[in-house]
Formats: C-alpha cells, sequence, structure tokens
C-alpha cells in the first residue's frame, strides 16, 4: 500500500510538471512569434510552433519555425487570412498549408519549410508512465501542428499530413472552429489531464477529472 501511494504521488509531481512545462514552452513559441528575431541571412518566418506529431508514440514534442521562400514581409503569401496562402488558388498542400517539415532545413535556403528553433537537445518529452492522446476530428484530421503566425500571434491548427484545420479550401475560417486538445492520463492516480489551445487566441486552459 505504501509503495502504491508513493508511486501515485510521484506521478502526480510528475504529470503537474510535464504540463507546466508544456505551457511554458507554448507561451515561449507565441512569445517569440510575436516578436521575431531573424538572423541576417534569413528569409522571412512565416511562425512558430509546436510538433506534436510524435507525442501520442513516445511523449516527445519540439518547437520549430516555418520559413518562406521570400526575404522579408510584404510578399502575397505573407499578407493572407492563413500563412503560405495564394488567394488566386484553392487551398491545397501546397498553398496554405504547412508543407514538409525536416530539421536538417535551413530558413537561409529560401525554400518554404520548417526548422528547429533550438538544438535536437530541446526536443521535450512527456513522461512514460502516461498515455497521451490527440483528439480526433473526423475528416480534418488529428490536430498534430501549433503555429503561431509571425508579429500578430494567431493560432493555426495543422494535421498530420500538415493540412490546415477549421478553414476552407478558400482560406475562410469555419463558423465553429475546433480547438487543440491533448489529454494525458495517469494510470497509477487514475487522473486526466485535459490540454486545450484555443483557436486564433492561443489562450491555454487545463482541466484535470477523474476516470
Amino acid at each position: 500500500m505504501a509503495m502504491s501511494a508513493f508511486s501515485g504521488f510521484r506521478d502526480t509531481v510528475t504529470l503537474n510538471e510535464d504540463i507546466d512545462r508544456l505551457k511554458q514552452n507554448v507561451r515561449t513559441a507565441q512569445r517569440a512569434s510575436l516578436f521575431l528575431e531573424r538572423d541576417q541571412d534569413e528569409r522571412w518566418i512565416y511562425g512558430i510552433g509546436l510538433d506534436f506529431s510524435q507525442v501520442e508514440n513516445d511523449g516527445t514534442y519540439r518547437i520549430f519555425k516555418w520559413c518562406a521562400p521570400f526575404n522579408d514581409y510584404g510578399d502575397t503569401l505573407s499578407k493572407q487570412a492563413i500563412p503560405n496562402y495564394d488567394p488566386a488558388f484553392a487551398v491545397s498542400p501546397t498553398n496554405g498549408n504547412l508543407g514538409s517539415y525536416t530539421s536538417e532545413s535551413k530558413c537561409r535556403l529560401g525554400v518554404a519549410i520548417s526548422e528547429l528553433i533550438k538544438t535536437e537537445a530541446f526536443d521535450e518529452r512527456i513522461s512514460s508512465n502516461f498515455n497521451i492522446s490527440l483528439t480526433d476530428l473526423g475528416i480534418a484530421g488529428t490536430p498534430s501542428y501549433v503555429l503561431f503566425e509571425s508579429v500578430s500571434g494567431k493560432t493555426f491548427f495543422y494535421n498530420l499530413q500538415g493540412n490546415i484545420i477549421n478553414y476552407s479550401g478558400q482560406a475562410e475560417m469555419s463558423s465553429s472552429p475546433d480547438n487543440f486538445v491533448l489529454e494525458i492520463t495517469s494510470p497509477n492516480t487514475g487522473r486526466i489531464k485535459t490540454v486545450t489551445i484555443f483557436n486564433i487566441s492561443g489562450k491555454m486552459k487545463v482541466e484535470d477529472r477523474k476516470i
């Protein structure tokens, strides 16, 4: 009984620490997007976000930045309702979506792909003691990337394929947009922490309930 109580206490502490670190990383990414700093040889950055594509598998997530193919703000693709969108065409895998994401790509190469803000060591991990799940939205897919737009800080969600969620083919936002929801379950304590990041505003809410 003592061992069971200790395991439950330890998991409670670890879970709270993981949630606090996640909240801090979300705030860091959004703040970085609002007060964007670029190297002199870097292209324009569409936004800064968090990659949750592996979080259900091993608990890891990372911060990344998404770079544009042009040098500075002012291009058509930087002035639309969603990043990387050309209004002359419908939203497609190459128009208004996240595109390819690799940690090896460099913003200074001038291609519309993402790059980690920090090194591989920045990868964060939610404890393996917990079960982690992202909310499946059905046809829209599972939100796997959270992006904060440069300068505006607006929040956008993309599914595992990098396709934007909550927007039509003409980049019009849904009248009832979905939020990003991540659930962390602690088997030893029988509790679930639900982390919600809200569409557009990027505000966060953490809820705690018993299984």
